[in-house]
């Protein structure tokens, strides 16, 4: 009985090898599939700070850009009507006149 068992498996076995799995099924457009999960998975994780963080150089040279340009052009302020009126500072040179400042 034991060498009937025995004999029995390996023909299984031996039948189960030989059948041939189709997967041409599986194959079609596999790439496409895959290509279509990681784009998805891609979308999912962008949030706005990604973005932020990659933009942070541009925000920096601007920053800087920002800080020269107000270092380098500002005027002294001076206590003549004319000069109030040209840089609109006229309320507050006005001011300063009409109260001897």
């Amino acid at each position: 009985m034991r060498e009937c068992s025995d004999e029995m498996l390996d023909s299984m076995f031996a039948a189960a090898r030989a059948d041939v799995v189709d997967t041409s099924a599986l194959g079609n457009h596999f790439e496409n599939r895959l290509l279509a999960r990681i784009t998805e998975r891609r979308d999912q994780g962008r949030n706005w700070f990604m973005s932020v963080w990659r933009m942070l150089p541009a925000f920096a040279v601007l920053t800087a850009l920002i800080a020269v340009c107000s270092i380098a052009y500002t005027e002294t302020y001076q206590d003549s009507m004319f000069t109030a009126l040209t840089t609109g500072q006229d309320e507050v040179v006005a001011s300063n006149i009409l109260t001897g400042e």
